[in-house]
């Protein structure tokens, strides 16, 4: 699981594994979502149809909550909410306006829908007892953009997957990264969503080759369609073709591989334009690899002193850092300091706060 799943996954371990024995544990989950032997323990799980956003928020788990009698309710996202009859816990990853100024232009048809659902999500943050955000950057972003009292928010860091720091360096080999072996390559990712800058990358590269870096790019997570083809014909202008490899989207079953392509690569290219933690760079950071950082959104703050910046404004800049990076023989510095500091984001202080609000400070483990 990835992002928000991966939250609500940790969000709902804790809970089961604080519960006090006189406590009732109820999940609420969608029929066509994950089946019940991933929520293990004697709670509850109610299935539902799936609803839309505005009647689930408004309609559908205020019934629910007074159906069910809870004290208390556990949103793992920001969504439509409203005053529920019981203390309400949301998490908010991001501020989607934010999100979108980085993204491509959106019709006025859209932005319009957008702005009302935007406002009733903000309604269920305002109308929360207390806001998890998963970084202090959009702790911030909560408190000025959306008024809500400092008090009543606190801080809920993503953790990183132990397996990245637990698996041999040459763990899960695969026919995927055999072109990779016996060359010197740089990682970055393209899933599809503009905000991750992965169009600076064929200007970038051709740069980094210019400037002496001998090795291949990379390029995980992509999808065939026209975005690929773009990208690809980009890479063509620019005479760097050749030197592309492209991974596919590492699902869980592929947790291995993914976690060998951080470690084998040289550097870990971050060109986001926008991130409310950075999953991807403390992952990279906790393997050991050498990174370099856009440091937009909270990136500075995940990533602390140890990536190397980016400058994504400057594509042809970039890669020429990244060539005298190479030469300077950065791919191979000590990252024990960095690695450690990856570590410290380690779930166990999210699940601890979330578990004190439901069950209270004693059963909080």
């Amino acid at each position: 699981m990835k992002g928000v799943g991966r939250y609500t996954w940790q969000i709902w371990d804790a809970l089961r594994a604080s519960q006090p024995l006189e406590a009732r544990l109820v999940a609420v989950i969608f029929e066509t979502s994950v089946e019940e032997e991933l929520l293990p323990g004697s709670s509850a799980v109610i299935r539902i149809p799936y609803a839309s956003e505005l009647n689930l928020g408004m309609k559908v788990m205020p019934r629910l909550l007074r159906e069910v009698g809870a004290d208390t309710f556990i949103r793992p996202a920001d969504k439509i909410g409203r005053h529920y009859a019981a203390r309400t816990l949301t998490v908010c990853h991001d501020l989607n306006h934010w999100i979108w100024r980085v993204q491509a232009k959106r019709g006025l048809r859209r932005r319009c829908i957008d702005a009302a659902w935007e406002a009733l999500r903000v309604r269920g943050l305002r109308c929360s007892d207390l806001v998890v955000c998963n970084s202090e950057f959009v702790r911030q972003g909560v408190i000025s953009e959306f008024g809500i009292d400092r008090e009543r928010t606190t801080i809920g860091y993503c953790g990183v997957d132990a397996r990245f720091t637990s698996l041999a360096p040459r763990d899960a080999q695969s026919e995927l990264l055999a072109p990779l072996n016996a060359s010197p390559f740089v990682l970055a990712f393209a899933t599809g969503d503009p905000r991750e800058g992965y169009d600076i990358l064929p200007e970038l590269f051709r740069a980094a080759k210019q400037g002496g870096y001998p090795g291949k790019l990379a390029l995980a997570g992509t999808r065939d369609g026209a975005e690929k083809r773009d990208l690809a014909a980009s890479f063509a202008r620019c005479g760097v073709l050749a030197d592309v490899e492209w991974l596919p989207f590492l699902g869980a079953d592929q947790f291995g591989l993914l976690a060998a392509l951080y470690r084998h690569a040289d550097f870990y290219l971050e060109t986001s334009r926008h991130e409310g933690f950075g999953m991807q760079l403390v992952e990279a950071m906790a393997c050991g690899t050498t990174c370099f950082s856009s440091g937009r959104g909270a990136l500075a703050e995940v990533g602390g002193a140890y990536p190397l910046p980016l400058e994504i404004d400057r594509p042809s800049r970039a890669g020429q850092a990244v060539a005298e990076a190479w030469s300077a023989g950065a791919a191979v510095r000590d990252n024990e300091p960095q690695i450690r500091h990856a570590r410290s984001f380690d779930w166990q202080a999210t699940r601890k706060l979330v578990a004190e609000f439901a069950w209270g400070p004693a059963n909080s483990r």
